[in-house]
């Protein structure tokens, strides 16, 4: 039996506050720009909608990846990767 079989791994679903919200995101797109990436303006838009109120985290993670499978923006390589990375940290 190995460790996830015996724990498995549950995401937490603690609602934080605005600001909290505010700084994890400002974290995780920081975080990108130190490896030359930036975050696409939908997922900026998705970010604001989840800091607001209007959508929860797991409305945004679903949006995010819906839209890189149903669109191929320019330079969408280097931005999904920014979107996907920020999604883990925000």
């Amino acid at each position: 039996m190995s460790f996830d079989e015996e724990r498995p791994y549950q995401v937490e679903k603690t609602e934080y506050s605005s600001r909290y919200k505010v700084d994890f995101l400002e974290t995780a797109f920081g975080l990108q720009k130190t490896d030359g990436l930036e975050p696409s303006k939908y997922m900026v838009q998705q970010a604001q909608n989840h800091i607001d109120g209007k959508a929860s985290y797991q409305e945004v993670e679903q949006n995010v990846k819906s839209y890189y499978a149903e669109n191929q923006p320019q330079d969408s390589k280097r931005q999904e990767e920014a979107d996907v990375s920020s999604l883990g940290i925000f």
